[in-house]
């Protein structure tokens, strides 16, 4: 685990890592917020994770033993999740494994990010859409 300098987390804030963890400088997160790598999760510079956000790289294995669904307490599938530089996660957005979102993004309220955000944009929804190119003039 490598944090940057300028680290500040409000209450209640899990950062946990058993694979790589990399947050760069100047990152907030906000109270409830968890951050969770088993595998890899890397937050760029002047990120502002809001309240109650879940940065997980990682599901549970899942199968189907005698027409039940059984969920493995142990065993994970993971993907790396990367996040750039210049971020704002709103409350209670949801970054799921293998994402990678670019610099200059804000992740609007409640979004649940299932696939790669390009650079300079804005995005909601579940599951997270662009909304409109962020404005870096």
């Amino acid at each position: 685990m490598r944090i940057g300098h300028k680290f500040v987390t409000g209450n209640d804030v899990l950062v946990a890592s058993s694979g790589s963890l990399v947050l760069g400088t100047n990152v907030f997160v906000n109270s409830f917020s968890r951050i969770v790598a088993h595998e890899s999760i890397e937050i760029g510079d002047n990120v502002v994770i809001a309240a109650g956000v879940s940065i997980l790289d990682h599901d549970h294995r899942t199968h189907v033993e005698n027409g039940a669904l059984v969920v493995e307490n142990l065993e994970f599938t993971s993907e790396p999740i990367r996040i750039g530089s210049n971020v704002w996660l709103g409350d209670k957005v949801t970054v799921l494994k293998g994402v990678t979102i670019g610099d200059n993004v804000i992740v609007a309220a409640n979004a649940v990010v299932t696939k790669d955000v390009a650079a300079g944009t804005i995005v909601g929804g579940i599951p997270a859409a662009k909304i409109r190119d962020l404005d870096l003039s």
